[in-house]
């Protein structure tokens, strides 16, 4: 399941145009994310004939809050954090003070537990790749960050970047990679980063390589599967209990 606040029923405005102003959803009040997370879940599973079990939140915006209502529905497994990455800058309403900062969250799965429910959390994979000194130096002269983020997220321009992911992961014997790509950057001009047939098919041979690694060492699975294999081998991870401001946190 994933859901943009703006177009998603039951709609209550929050802004003077949300269209435009695309507020996150932990920005409206609980009891409008409960409806509007209960009205998407319902619709899937009536449409699909099977019970939703994974989610990703509209604009990676996700908090405990927004936890607490997913396993209030039974989903097993959330991907929205994206470590080392904050979306603070990036505003939603107007008046609210942007997404989420993951920069300190873990980039490992991690339990988000409430009452004794449960949901897994896997992180994007996003690699925090710090470069040789003088091209850090070099950076910052620009006014860039020191160190880059890695995305396992095809762009056109970044295969060698996903390979290393590939082989990063192996080297610190991480159990899975996540793979991102919007179905609609699968045809041209569906999005801003692949706008010619010719940049199609640049994404295509870049994913037939990308799939060919990776096929050695990993196998294909979906996030309920891998949450699944977590609770059945009880493997220990970090916990984050959801709770009053102040009150939450790592274990």
């Amino acid at each position: 399941m994933h859901l943009h606040a703006w177009d998603s029923p039951p709609l209550r405005p929050l802004t003077a145009d949300d269209a435009v102003q695309h507020p996150y959803l932990i920005e409206f009040p609980e009891q409008v994310m409960r409806d509007k997370v209960a009205c998407l879940t319902d619709r899937l599973e009536a449409v699909f004939g099977t019970k939703m079990l994974s989610h990703r939140a509209g604009r990676w915006a996700f908090n405990e809050t927004y936890a607490r209502i997913l396993m209030d529905h039974g989903y097993q497994a959330d991907c929205s954090v994206t470590p080392h990455r904050s979306w603070k800058s990036v505003p939603g309403a107007a008046t609210g003070s942007g997404g989420s900062d993951y920069t300190d969250f873990p980039d490992r799965p991690f339990w988000w537990h409430e009452d004794g429910s449960r949901l897994l959390e896997i992180p994007v994979s996003i690699l925090r790749y710090a470069p040789t000194t003088i091209v850090r130096g070099v950076r910052r002269l620009l006014g860039r960050p020191g160190h880059r983020l890695l995305w396992l997220r095809p762009n056109g321009r970044n295969l060698g970047d996903m390979l290393f992911i590939l082989e990063s992961a192996l080297q610190e014997k991480r159990d899975y990679v996540q793979f991102v790509l919007h179905s609609s950057e699968l045809m041209p001009g569906g999005s801003p980063t692949f706008t010619t047939a010719e940049q199609i098919e640049t994404l295509y041979r870049d994913l037939e390589t990308l799939f060919d690694v990776a096929a050695r060492n990993f196998a294909g699975g979906t996030l309920a599967e891998y949450a699944r294999t977590w609770r059945s081998s009880d493997i220990p991870g970090r916990s984050f209990r959801p709770g009053r401001a102040g009150q939450a946190g790592f274990a």
